[in-house]
């Protein structure tokens, strides 16, 4: 509900011309990106997000371990400025770490299924891992630095 307010909210801000009846006959490919977000302990929701796709007509659907979810909620479609359209599915997923979800989407501009993957695995956290590690470690060297630097400007100090 706030996503689409703060969307509404931008393309307000956004002038663009009026619908023209030109503007039904362009076809654009939609790109799909899935996102997660952790609702609470046990309850994570996937987001499944079309930009840019046009026509407006679209189908989407999750599907866990390769078969079809039962979603009860349903796509969400708002049109953006530049006259394409931005669809979203959500689904809401009780935390396990070995299923593994994907977003199909048919759209008239796709030559066959797009299908986008969102799984817990390993290597989605090792990035995450390899940045705190340089992180700390770039703060223990700058630690270190300062303490030598005073170490010595006390020292010279002292002769």
């Amino acid at each position: 509900m706030m996503e689409q307010y703060l969307l509404y909210i931008l393309m307000s801000l956004i002038p663009f011309s009026s619908t023209s009846s030109d503007s039904t006959q362009i076809s654009e490919e939609p790109l799909v990106k899935v996102t997660h977000s952790v609702l609470s302990n046990s309850t994570d929701q996937l987001n499944c997000r079309a930009y840019g796709h046009s026509p407006k007509n679209i189908s989407m659907a999750w599907y866990q371990n390769k078969e079809a979810v039962r979603n009860n909620q349903s796509a969400e479609t708002l049109q953006l400025p530049d006259l394409t359209y931005l669809t979203s599915l959500k689904l809401n997923i009780t935390t396990h770490h070995d299923e593994v979800y994907n977003c199909h989407v048919n759209h008239s501009s796709l030559k066959s299924t797009l299908v986008v993957k969102w799984g817990h695995t390993e290597e989605s956290t090792e990035p995450i891992g390899a940045i705190l590690t340089i992180c700390l470690a770039a703060v223990v060297i700058f630690v270190i630095t300062i303490i030598v630097s005073v170490l010595i400007t006390k020292l010279r100090k002292k002769k």
